[in-house]
């Protein structure tokens, strides 16, 4: 699928951390198309909650540590790794219909404010340690 996107694609490159949360809130969409490497885990998605965080419509790769980081519909959407026509066919859409992509990265906003506060986080590792001790006292 050949698709002429390339006047709305801005190649940054690596950005400093002090303009990082500048640019995704700007971004109309954010793109993490990760590949499997084998013998390489994805470590988890920072990136991708940071542009939840900032608001902005997420397209990742439905690779282990994005995986954990976001849920699919809510953090962002998760497409299967190389799928080219896929990736193609959620990219342009959202860069076609900036009301989806703007409704995608709020709904991605509200869902890291709910889900991936720290307050969250605590509590996950708190019932983590409290199975580990459980299974430890059997």
């Amino acid at each position: 699928m050949a698709v002429d996107v390339a006047d709305r694609i801005i190649w940054l490159g690596a950005v400093p951390e002090s303009e990082r949360m500048s640019w995704l809130s700007r971004a109309a969409v954010c793109i993490a198309p990760n590949v499997h490497v084998p013998g390489d885990i994805e470590g988890y998605g920072v990136v991708a909650l940071e542009a939840a965080a900032a608001g902005c419509a997420l397209v990742a790769a439905d690779l282990e540590g994005l995986r954990d980081a976001i849920v699919d519909g809510q953090g962002g959407r998760l497409i299967a790794s190389e799928d080219a026509d896929v990736w193609t066919t959620a990219i342009v859409e959202l860069l076609d219909d900036r009301v989806a992509a703007a409704a995608l990265g709020e709904r991605a906003r509200e869902w890291a404010r709910a889900e991936r506060n720290w307050e969250s986080v605590c509590e996950r590792y708190e019932s983590i340690f409290d199975a580990l001790e459980h299974r430890t006292h059997r």
